[in-house]
């Protein structure tokens, strides 16, 4: 018995909303063309969209999209090609080779963007190619970058190389932020104190048993009080330590507001602790514009706040705690290689 359509739109919303483990790094499709294959690393990933430029429009596509057909043919595998401009020509293909092709003829990018997320999540097909070579810039323009990160997401679970040829870099990975607000319980204790903010303070957690400080400002450090001591033990190294407890009321409100003005830069926002959330982006332009707004509207509530940005959320969230106030991370790696060990714990 078929099944029901509602089954079908569930599997698929699921299959979205909890998307499957990528693929093991290092799956590639080799397509036998050697001065495509090496600067690539051995063939297109599979599990991954690769994204050819070329700025002109009579680049030699065409010839390279016949080579990726013969391709298919010689290794014994089928090749999906999504044409946005119904501009593949098939007569150069002997007849032998058509069963190996998959031809969905499109006329605007919209169309064959909408082709290509129903191949992906197909999955039957190892190699998938969207040409938009002939579009429009306008076209290509419309089409928004949570579409490009959609069916990002889409063929990371699915054994299939998707290659895009266009004119003009459009697919962007997703990149990761991190607001962070510093000693965040002990802000929401102050706030609207800002009198005390030259003095040493403490914040302790009055409900437990054996009261300790848990945070502390600046002025309190210099004058050796640290984290885990007694009030007593505080009061012994400073009599002008103020003990603060903490204001649960504040800190529903701040988190509040640090959530708004999140979801100012994007949809996706994830309340990942008190006082830090997670942020998601698919348009990379002007990030650090964007949170160094966001930041100095925090302060004009009488939140301090610090921004992080990088292509990982750990990442991101390790910028957040160095940032002046915001930092944005191009290499992960070059970051977190001089770190100290105390920094990543």
């Amino acid at each position: 018995m078929a099944m029901s359509g509602k089954i079908i739109d569930l599997r698929n919303l699921l299959a979205i909303r909890f998307p499957q483990a990528p693929m093991a790094v290092g799956t590639r499709l080799v397509t036998g063309l050697a001065s495509f294959d090496q600067p690539v690393g051995g063939g297109l990933p599979k599990g991954a969209i690769t994204e050819l430029i070329s700025p002109r429009g009579s680049a030699g596509s065409a010839s390279l999209v016949h080579a990726f057909i013969h391709g298919a043919y010689r290794d014994h595998y089928f090749v999906a090609l999504i044409d946005g401009r119904d501009s593949f020509d098939p007569c150069a293909l002997a007849s032998s080779i058509l069963p190996q092709l998959l031809w969905v003829r499109c006329t605007k990018a919209l169309e064959a963007v909408k082709a290509a997320d129903l191949l992906l999540r197909d999955g039957n097909f190892p190699l998938v190619i969207v040409d938009l070579i002939l579009n429009s810039p306008e076209e290509l323009r419309k089409i928004p970058q949570t579409t490009w990160y959609r069916l990002q997401r889409l063929v990371e679970s699915v054994p299939t190389a998707c290659l895009v040829l266009t004119r003009y870099e459009m697919v962007s990975g997703a990149l990761f932020a991190t607001i962070y607000l510093p000693n965040f319980y002990l802000q929401a204790a102050m706030r609207h104190q800002p009198g005390l903010c030259a003095n040493p303070i403490a914040l302790i957690e009055e409900q437990e048993k054996k009261p300790v400080i848990i945070q502390l400002n600046d002025v309190a450090e210099e004058a050796g009080i640290c984290k885990g001591m007694t009030p007593s033990q505080a009061l012994a190294r400073s009599l002008q330590v103020v003990i603060k407890v903490r204001a649960r009321t504040q800190e529903k409100s701040i988190q509040e507001m640090l959530l708004h003005y999140a979801f100012t830069l994007s949809p996706f926002v994830e309340a990942t602790a008190p006082g830090i959330c997670t942020v998601q982006f698919t348009d990379h332009r002007q990030l650090k514009t964007k949170f160094a707004h966001v930041i100095e509207q925090l302060r004009e509530c009488e939140i301090s706040a610090q921004a992080g940005i990088a292509p990982t959320p750990d990442t991101s969230f390790l910028a957040a705690h160095l940032a002046k106030p915001v930092l944005q991370i191009e290499n992960a790696k070059e970051f977190l290689a001089p770190l100290p060990i105390e920094t990543l714990a």
